[in-house]
């Protein structure tokens, strides 16, 4: 799990075969240096997806808290404080 920014460029909801939504779309892996990766696929499902859609807009920078499968990037949800931010809150 990894906070990432991603350059989302389209968005779909769709649905499981229980019909629920989802999200999917498409966008690029922002890296620290200013580069971005090759186009990716990226899904979020159920109480993940509940977090973050209205965050997914075409054309927007979010940050968000993530899995890498086989190419896909799985959002788990809203970015996670590190223990830097934590600390910093607190003094």
């Amino acid at each position: 799990m990894a906070n990432l920014t991603l350059k989302i460029t389209s968005v779909e909801v769709r649905k499981t075969k229980k019909q629920d939504d989802y999200a999917y779309a498409r966008g690029f892996i922002l890296k620290k240096d200013g580069t971005q990766s090759p186009e990716r696929t990226i899904m979020s499902f159920g109480p993940q997806f509940a977090s973050v859609r209205k965050f997914l807009r075409p054309n927007r920078k979010i940050v968000v808290n993530t899995v890498l499968d086989k190419g896909v990037v799985k959002i788990l949800g809203p970015k996670k404080e590190t223990k830097a931010e934590k600390s910093a809150k607190a003094a």
